[in-house]
């Protein structure tokens, strides 16, 4: 019970009455409002109903009614509108991409239909700023959509949003993938008009193929088994788990029963009884035990020994496609195939994306990629932003 209701029951009178627990026998008049109110539209449901019969209520200086009360009594009256069946999530589902991984990209809608009164059909192509999702431009038609349809969009969509003059950044035109949009008339015409056209890709978002080992590790409350295996879709079998702890230095070959013994291990989320880095180890097997085709990552050696790190880089690289790696570590570079290197100041870097380049994306770390199928050694030049 609230402080404020506490307050409430304390200073009530020794005659005072919970009027909630005495329903009124007689609900004529109640049920004539009621009446009333759905005389001029039958399709108001009981909280407009009682909405509308308290502001009359307020007007009239009358109690106020229930709305419960109004609720029981259209029941009983069967006044209640009828409830409709809600449409199933997979048919109101859009399989299209609307959100986009860049600032700069402008969207154009696969058209959708509906029917109009007299059964004809009505397709709506439209352009979306994916930024801000405004609709900037649109073409209705009754038949079906071609590439002319599509070009008659893109002016209205380019002049709304940027004038006369398109930025100096690209802007992408992003369409699905029908045939109207993929014509070579179609990306002919965006170029014409400073559009890069692009398509949606037809494969599942790359973020199901992702797994990431932050810098600060998460645990949750449970035993060690429950920490590598949350995420994962499949129960790995013992044997997997030994592999992968035994390479991570969690636990010697020759531990024997004292395995089970480990993942048995109750912790809790602050990893009491853990060092910094048997934390960040068991993040990292969390990982592994996803089997992502990705594993991203971020300083995930800052509390381990450079030996053993350079060991555990090598398994990952051995056991995941692509890993991407930011660290400080030069000897965890030498491992990488390819990798970045940022040189200048965080502060450098925000003023020039926001002053020359305000859609540019700012790395701040020194970012290693490894690929398991690439194994020749080059290094980048400083990237200047």
């Amino acid at each position: 019970m609230s402080r404020a209701q506490l307050h409430v029951i304390l200073r009530r009178t020794d005659d005072w009455k919970d009027g909630r627990r005495s329903r009124h026998s007689d609900n004529t008049d109640v049920l004539l409002r009621i009446h009333h109110v759905i005389g001029e539209l039958p399709t108001y449901g009981y909280r407009r109903v009682w909405a509308l019969l308290r502001r009359q209520a307020e007007l009239d200086g009358m109690p106020a009614i229930n709305a419960k009360r109004v609720y029981r009594i259209m029941r009983q009256n069967a006044l209640l509108l009828e409830r409709k069946t809600a449409v199933p999530p997979s048919k109101r589902a859009h399989t299209g991409k609307v959100a986009v991984k860049e600032s700069n990209q402008r969207w154009c809608s696969d058209g959708f239909e509906f029917r109009c009164d007299n059964g004809e059909k009505l397709r709506v192509t439209f352009a979306l700023d994916c930024c801000d999702r405004e609709a900037l431009y649109w073409a209705v038609t009754t038949g079906g959509f071609d590439s002319e349809t599509v070009q008659d969009v893109m002016p209205g969509a380019v002049e709304r949003r940027f004038g006369n003059e398109l930025p100096a950044s690209p802007v992408e035109w992003l369409t699905d993938n029908g045939s109207c949009y993929r014509a070579n008339e179609t990306r002919q015409f965006a170029r014409m008009l400073g559009l890069e056209p692009k398509n949606t890709e037809l494969s599942a978002s790359i973020l199901e193929d992702v797994a990431v080992v932050p810098q600060k590790a998460v645990l949750v409350q449970g035993t060690i088994r429950d920490n590598i295996l949350y995420g994962t879709d499949d129960i790995l079998p013992d044997d997997e788990l030994f592999c992968i702890l035994n390479s991570l230095g969690l636990i010697k070959e020759d531990c024997g029963e004292h395995f089970l013994a480990f993942l048995d291990r109750d912790i809790n989320p602050l990893g009491s009884g853990l060092s910094g880095g048997e934390i960040q180890r068991l993040c990292i097997a969390r990982a592994l035990a996803r089997k992502k085709k990705i594993i991203v990552l971020d300083e995930p050696t800052a509390s381990i020994g450079e030996e053993l790190a350079i060991k555990i880089i090598t398994y990952i690289r051995q056991h995941c496609p692509t890993v991407i790696i930011t660290t400080h570590n030069p000897r965890i570079l030498e491992l990488a195939d390819h990798f970045l290197m940022v040189c200048q100041s965080l502060a450098s870097l925000l003023e020039k994306a926001e002053t020359n380049k305000p859609h540019t994306l700012i790395h701040l770390y020194l970012i290693g990629v490894v690929r398991r199928k690439r194994r020749n050694f080059r290094y980048s030049e400083f990237v200047d932003f």
